[in-house]
């Protein structure tokens, strides 16, 4: 491991992932764009509170952040957007469909 005397610190990568979520720039990481479709269709279409918005937002940028070196396949989005569009919701409550536990 190079230790130059202008190498990142983990203070510093703290700093800039925090600032990364402020400024909503997390957004240009591959799991980034995946994260502003689902916060846009959250918002419009499932009619999310502000506060809600807020909650998703802060952990979903957290992981395209973490995960901003990754990929997504082009089957792997279309299978979120069809499994976020079939959601069955009832009530603004989105049931969960959970395998049988044995």
């Amino acid at each position: 491991m190079n230790h130059s005397t202008n190498s990142l610190t983990l203070a510093d990568a703290a700093r800039m992932m925090r600032e990364a979520l402020r400024d909503r720039s997390y957004r240009a990481t591959p799991l980034g764009l995946e994260v502003a479709r689902y916060y846009r269709w959250k918002k419009n279409e499932w009619g999310a509170t502000a506060d809600t918005l807020r909650d998703y937002e802060a952990i979903l940028a957290k992981l395209a952040l973490d995960h901003a070196d990754l990929e997504l396949l082009a089957s792997n989005r279309l299978s979120a957007r069809s499994a976020c569009a079939s959601s069955s919701t009832t009530a603004g409550v989105t049931e969960r469909h959970e395998p049988a536990r044995r």
